[in-house]
């Protein structure tokens, strides 16, 4: 629907004359067929007729402040649209359409009707009222307005809740549009800036360090306003750059050459690739397993995770690198990283690295974190199953043995499930013998909701530490 704008001229004070002038021709033409009996039938017949069309006319009397329009409709087809100050006068059977006059959103710029109370007396309704709806205006704003919505929580990137407000300043450009595309235009528009408000927050951190990427372009912001200068290479792999600064007003010179590794924002990791080969950018050349695609990448990388099975020889370390490792389908089940040799599948320390919808399995014998073993620097494992790992073998005093162990306040655990792990070790010399089949957060380690089920203890020892689910402790 496109707006057309109303080009009749503005007739209001003539029509005005016009319609007192015909109620009085009415009248006189009616005593006049009265009078004359009737000889004079034709002529009082003609003063009711007018009489008539003259209470019509009335309808078509439409008055614009400053900044306000109206949408008028002719049975049913859109007439136009009536904008600018003035007292005009249109079809008396064009009717006003504002689907949003009765909808108050604690906003500016609703426009009221005027409280005619004269032509309330004479309809008989000029009784008191207290409800703020009463008389709602068909005029459209067309002012600049302020949207101020309630706060929501909502959730960050970390999955931190948090609480947002949000201001719009809006108007309206085109009245047809707002009238006849959307039921609602201000419910819309509220509604709109809920989800918009939602769908930024929950990209972005709430507490960000320096030379992170707030931004969203894959680049770290930048922290000072050191002069720096940008190229674009067409190849992957390492390329040997240098750069000149010259001081013009001295002639003085600086030169530097460094070797760059580049690679693609976005490797990818397949099973069966065709022709596996760096730089991993598509499914063809796909690494075969993650650990050679993370050797391959740089600090933020992405690396995807196609479905499989993914035997793991020797742990995955993951340490002052943040990729984001995520499985394909963003369901766990389809991607499995499994211990082929029953030794620990991830070894984690970076605040900033994402481990995203993949299982880990099969991780046994004894000693913390079989499974994964997250350091001090934490991390962010999400939407992982953490199952089948078997704690088995002899520990003595003081020693250890968990399925996930989590030991930093930067890690988050979080729309995870740990399920079907068991601890059947044994006892050897000493008193304690600490054992927990399902996760040991420690250190402030944090977690949000995560499933703990059906995690057994099942051997015997002389002394039982710890829990078969959730270990916690601040140190």
């Amino acid at each position: 629907m496109t707006e057309k704008i109303y080009t009749e001229k503005k007739l209001g004070m003539l029509m005005i004359f016009v319609i007192i002038l015909m109620f009085l021709v009415s009248i006189a033409l009616f005593g006049f067929g009265m009078a004359f009996g009737g000889g004079g039938f034709l002529a009082a017949v003609l003063g009711v007729l007018l009489f008539v069309a003259a209470c019509f006319m009335p309808a078509g009397l439409k008055s614009l402040k400053p900044q306000e329009a109206l949408v008028l409709t002719l049975f049913g087809k859109y007439k136009g649209t009536i904008k600018g100050e003035g007292f005009y006068f249109v079809n008396p059977f064009c009717v006003a359409i504002n689907p949003a006059q009765y909808t108050q959103l604690g906003q500016s710029g609703d426009v009221a009707a005027t409280d005619n109370k004269l032509v309330k007396a004479l309809a008989g309704s000029a009784k008191k009222t207290d409800d703020p709806m009463e008389g709602a205006s068909k005029k459209l704003s067309l002012k600049v307005m302020t949207l101020s919505n309630s706060k929501q929580k909502v959730n960050d990137a970390l999955g931190n809740p948090v609480e947002v407000g949000i201001a719009v300043m809006w108007k309206i450009n085109d009245t047809a549009k707002a009238v006849f595309n959307v039921d609602n235009y201000k419910e819309y528009l509220s509604l709109q800036c809920d989800t918009a408000v939602r769908n930024i927050v929950k990209i972005y951190p709430y507490d960000v360090a320096e030379n992170i990427d707030t931004t969203g372009d894959g680049t770290a912001d930048e922290t000072t306003a050191t002069p720096s200068v940008t190229h674009a290479f067409s190849t992957y792999g390492d390329v040997a750059v240098g750069l000149v600064v010259t001081d013009p007003a001295t002639s003085r010179s600086l030169s530097s050459s460094r070797t760059i590794h580049f690679v693609p924002k976005t490797l990818r990791v397949a099973p069966n690739a065709p022709a596996p080969g760096f730089p991993y950018d598509s499914w063809e050349n796909a690494a075969p397993d993650v650990k050679t695609a993370l050797d391959a990448s740089i600090d933020g990388c992405t690396i995807l995770v196609s479905n499989g099975t993914y035997e793991v020889a020797s742990t995955i370390s993951i340490e002052l690198k943040a990729p984001h490792i995520k499985g394909l389908t963003s369901n766990p089940n389809d991607v499995i990283l499994h211990s082929a040799t029953g030794g620990r599948i991830l070894y984690l320390n970076d605040t900033h690295l994402i481990i995203d919808g993949i299982t880990l399995l099969g991780g046994s014998g004894t000693g913390n974190g079989r499974n994964f073993y997250m350091e001090h620097l934490g991390g962010t494992i999400t939407n992982c199953v953490i199952r089948g790992c078997t704690l088995n073998g002899s520990i003595n005093a003081n020693s250890y043995a968990t399925t996930a162990y989590v030991r930093s306040p930067y890690a988050l655990i979080t729309h995870c499930a740990i399920t079907n792990n068991t601890c059947a070790v044994s006892s050897g010399s000493g008193s304690s013998y600490d054992c927990t089949p399902g996760i040991s957060l420690n250190y402030g380690a944090r977690m949000a909701n995560t499933l703990v089920a059906d995690n057994a203890d099942t051997a015997y020892r002389t002394v039982k530490n710890y829990a078969a689910g959730v270990y916690a402790s601040n140190a």
